[in-house]
């Protein structure tokens, strides 16, 4: 399900932090090493080979499988957080057993309708295993979403590592009540050789190059719905046909 898109590049707007535009192409998209779409009515094709509980929830959070909306087939997987007013609520659900060096990260979301976060509230997150954070892993680069004045949804990337804001390189909304696609590409590197892209719905957002991705020697990544404080503070969306496909690690 992966929407193959061109890797051209072009200017970038850095908020704060390191990481810098490169004109180097990113590497094509090779085939699917894992997906998951919902259509087996639980989560086990997230868990699929690999060890321990791909589930994690905090508070009120819950992962299941609905047929309220499905981007295809008849499923979709539902996160759901309740109460997230001054406390911090999660519904997560991560994949980790490729723990690519490169790879491209892909799923479809479904927001029913507009959430206001007071500071942050993340959706798609990559975090690593450290040797102080073992067994939890900890936090690396999440995407969030953000108001504008005028009230519309934004995504916008945050580095955990450096804790660092960059401003999209395109002025591009988040639609409600429609699905969306968001790709990330991810290269694993724990020095300043790592680089992220992230595409919503083929449109380039961010190519950030020359950072630290990880802290760890590994990548977990996971789909969210994750906040301490939104309005309103109970908030369900919906995740359909995710999908991990590997990649040369390019320059």
């Amino acid at each position: 399900m992966l929407l193959i898109v061109a890797l051209g590049v072009g200017a970038l707007t850095i908020l704060s932090g390191a990481g810098t535009q490169r004109g180097e192409p990113l590497p094509s998209p090779g085939p699917v090493i894992w997906s998951a779409d919902a259509e087996t009515g639980d989560l086990s094709q997230w868990t699929v080979g690999q060890e321990g509980e791909s589930v994690f929830n905090t508070g009120t959070g819950v992962v299941d499988v609905s047929t309220d909306v499905a981007h295809g087939g008849d499923h979709s997987y539902r996160l759901t957080i309740d109460g997230a007013s001054g406390r911090t609520e999660a519904a997560r659900v991560f994949r980790w057993a490729e723990d690519a060096q490169a790879a491209y990260y892909s799923v479809w979301f479904y927001i029913p309708r507009v959430y206001h976060p007071a500071q942050w509230w993340s959706i798609f997150q990559f975090k690593s295993v450290t040797a102080r954070s073992a067994p939890a892993s900890d936090p690396m680069w999440m995407v969030d979403i953000n108001n504008r004045p005028d009230g519309s949804m934004y995504l916008y990337l945050w580095d955990a590592i450096d804790r660092t804001s960059f401003v999209p390189r395109e002025h591009v909304n988040l639609p409600v009540g429609r699905w969306f696609q968001l790709t990330a590409y991810f290269r694993r590197a724990n020095d300043r050789s790592g680089r992220i892209a992230l595409w919503q719905d083929g449109t380039l957002l961010y190519d950030i190059d020359g950072i630290e991705t990880v802290t760890g020697a590994n990548v977990h990544w996971g789909i969210c719905n994750y906040s301490d404080d939104i309005d309103p503070p109970d908030v369900t969306i919906y995740a359909d046909d995710a999908e991990i496909r590997g990649a040369p690690p390019g320059e």
